[in-house]
Order: structure tokens, then sequence, then C-alpha cells
């Protein structure tokens, strides 16, 4: 059984919203293919597109230790719905499920574009952080992950 801290942390999720300057079918793209989720979200990915098909994905820290995280295809709805069952090499840790919505939406510079919504659980290995610490976290980082794709998207027109 989980301690309760942990628990409760496993039940909370974050949800962020961004607009971006392209179209959903664009967008979904950069959210499934390796070689663009290397380009904004991790430092490498390897996987294919494809109900049930794997995703693993590696981040360095600041420390210069590598995080490894492994995935599996739930749902791809192109271009509007992805759901991402991630998993850790801890067996006792339940599996958290990403899920990203994206949907066509007039931007604010009244240019065609697309919002997308992430839906992230709160990392419940991470059991040295308090469930506030971790929603704080997990909502900053994907306000910066979506921010540095936004612009990513931009500079390419």
């Amino acid at each position: 059984m989980l301690p309760p801290q942990i628990a409760a942390a496993e039940r909370r999720q974050v949800i962020v919203r961004q607009p971006l300057p392209v179209a959903p079918e664009h967008a979904f793209a950069w959210f499934t293919v390796a070689e663009r989720l290397e380009q904004w979200f991790c430092d490498t990915a390897v996987g294919a597109v494809a109900v049930d098909a794997e995703l693993h994905c590696t981040w360095l820290d600041e420390d210069g230790e590598t995080w490894e995280r492994r995935g599996r295809w739930v749902a791809l709805d192109a271009p509007n719905l992805l759901i991402l069952q991630w998993s850790s090499d801890d067996a006792q840790a339940p599996g958290e499920v990403l899920r990203v919505a994206i949907a066509p939406a007039d931007l604010p510079d009244n240019s065609l574009g697309c919002v997308v919504t992430v839906i992230s659980p709160l990392l419940v290995t991470e059991t040295a952080f308090s469930p506030d610490v971790l929603v704080e976290a997990v909502t900053t980082g994907w306000n910066m992950a979506l921010a540095e794709l936004g612009e990513l998207l931009k500079l390419q027109g």
C-alpha cells in the first residue's frame, strides 16, 4: 500500500492549455513523432506511432544524470487525441496516464492554429516532495515545454 501522501498525489493531475500557431494535424506530429519530441520535449526519443507501440524517452538533468521513461500508446486519434501510459523501472509504482487533446482554434492574432490541452499526472514515484510541490513543478514544466514548442513552431513558420 502506498503512503497516504503518495496515494493523494496519485489521484492528482495537472491541466495545462497552450495555443500553438499550427493546425491540429501538425501539432499532433510534434507530440508523437520521436524526432520531433527530441526537439522540444526530451533529449532522446525512440518509438513508433501506433496503438500499443512503445515510446522510450530520456532526459539529461543538470547534474549529468540520465532519467528515462517508457510509454505505451493507449489511444491515437489523429489529429485530436493521444493517450500515453507511462511506466518506470519501479514495478511497484503505478503507471501514469498522459492525455493530450488538440483542437482547432482562432488565435489572439486572428490566425488559425490550435489549442493543446495536456492532462498530466503527478509523478507518483517522486516521494520526496509534497503533492503541492509536485503540482507546481509539473505545471511549470509543462508550461515551459509548451512555450518552447510554440516558439519553435513560430520560427519554422
